[in-house]
């Protein structure tokens, strides 16, 4: 390393403080800015960038094209130059940690997992605005700072690396697990290329794997070729449909086949994780008030597809009415169900009830429950009593006797106890994640990180 003992840059500007990361293309520092009293982060190439003139003057040209993109999610670079014939560059000196280092593992939230890749689709917008291509859009190149904002690593760096490995016959350069296959094949990086990355990102955020598995990198790239990942619900049939396909269309072969920029793929992301808007009155999916009182008692068909058994929002109803949706095999059915009346006669129900356990109380005894003096009465009914305790994020959905008693995810910490007189039966996205407890006795966690998991726990005498 060039110039005076632990600092680098022309007349030692860049005083070092403390490595923070080393990879394939070089060394990242901590470092102090001397001139303009500044904490930064200043990445060393590796040297075999830093042997390749061609390499360093595209790195050079990348640099300065990536110093002009002012974006909220993008790193920013300062400075960029050489020491001694070795590249540096000087970037914003970010806290937290990446998608690759994130320490919970597993899949993220849908909505979690949409945000971020939106956000990084955003930035990957503004630089594809500016003719500036990412080429290695991966976890490691995506920070979270501790306040949950997202900043994209790395522009320009990969550029100099394909040249480095075009001239040496090595190939193109990209991280196997999410190469785009146009890249794989030689071809050049467009647009195109960054979206399929960022669509494989997005399928290990859901899944907890990325698209392709293989026992080399080479096997890898010839799956992301000529083979087509596992569809995402079918890993994680949690996902929302539509927040599935638009990861599946970010991933496929033909470029031409992909969201048309990366600003399409953003909002395709959003929407899919947004509520369905409110039925417009007098429209085809809202419950009409103008129909005739013969035809207001037939049921209205809801439109929209059932795809999942979630609540279906309805336009603002008269006082006296609550909108109710019937959902099941069949398309949903809006129903209008009359409040007031039913309220009066549930309340009279409880009454009437109340009155006669009273009276059945004072007949045996001052209310007493009638039980032997040897204590050998009814025995008490069997239960099954599930705790689940996570221990990183873990996508949930519990079942309490044949009705969802809970649906969503649990941050680290949390605990949830799940009591049924039958069964208590559980779905978890990430198995590893969670610890269990049934009936009072540890069973620990019932698989592996990112693993999805089912399991069933029934009350005596089947014993859980």
């Amino acid at each position: 390393m060039a110039g005076p003992v632990g600092s680098f840059g022309p007349e030692g500007r860049y005083r070092l403080v403390r490595r923070i990361g080393a990879g394939g293309m070089g060394e990242v520092w901590e470092a102090d800015d001397v001139v303009l009293g500044r904490r930064v982060a200043l990445k060393v190439l590796a040297q075999e960038l830093a042997d390749d003139e061609r390499a360093t003057r595209r790195f050079v040209r990348e640099a300065r094209a990536t110093a002009r993109l002012t974006h909220p999610n993008v790193a920013r670079v300062y400075d960029f130059g050489r020491d001694g014939g070795v590249p540096y560059l000087v970037m914003e000196l970010l806290e937290g940690d990446t998608l690759a280092d994130r320490p919970a593992g597993g899949p993220l939230p849908p909505g979690e997992a949409a945000r971020i890749c939106a956000v990084v689709a955003d930035a990957l917008d503004a630089a594809h605005g500016r003719g500036i291509v990412h080429r290695d859009v991966k976890p490691g190149n995506v920070l979270l700072t501790p306040a949950g904002e997202v900043k994209v690593m790395d522009f320009g760096i990969a550029a100099a690396a394909d040249e480095t490995h075009s001239t040496t016959g090595s190939g193109v350069y990209g991280t196997a697990a999410y190469i785009s296959p146009e890249r794989a094949a030689g071809r050049p990086a467009t647009p195109a290329s960054d979206v399929y990355s960022l669509g494989a990102v997005l399928y290990e955020l859901l899944t907890g794997r990325p698209p392709f598995l293989g026992d080399s990198p080479m096997a890898v790239i010839r799956a992301h070729m000529h083979e087509r990942p596992r569809p995402v619900r079918e890993l994680a049939p949690w996902v929302p449909a539509r927040l599935a396909d638009a990861c599946e269309a970010a991933l496929a072969k033909d470029p031409a086949q992909r969201p048309s920029s990366a600003a399409a793929l953003a909002m395709r992301l959003r929407a899919a994780c947004s509520p369905p808007p409110a039925p417009v009155p007098g429209s085809a999916e809202a419950p009409t008030e103008q129909l005739r009182p013969a035809e207001r008692r037939r049921p209205v068909r809801h439109r929209r597809p059932a795809e999942a058994t979630r609540d279906v929002s309805a336009a603002p109803a008269p006082a006296s009415t609550t909108p109710t949706v019937k959902v099941g095999a069949a398309p949903a059915v809006w129903r209008r169900r009359r409040t007031a009346p039913l309220l009066v006669v549930a309340l009279v129900v409880v009454l009437t009830a109340l009155a006669i356990l009273e009276l059945r109380g004072g007949e045996q005894g001052g209310g007493q429950a009638a039980q032997a003096p040897d204590g050998s009465g009814p025995p008490a009914a069997p239960q099954v009593t599930v705790t689940l305790q996570a221990t990183a994020a873990v996508w949930t959905r519990a079942t309490v006797d044949g009705r969802v008693a809970y649906q969503g995810t649990l941050t680290a910490g949390a605990r949830r106890t799940f009591s049924g007189r039958r069964v208590v039966e559980l779905h978890l996205g990430n198995a590893g994640g969670v610890q269990l407890t049934v009936n009072g006795s540890s069973r620990g966690a019932p698989g592996r990180p990112g693993q999805v998991w089912r399991g069933r726990f029934a009350a005596a005498p089947d014993g859980p």
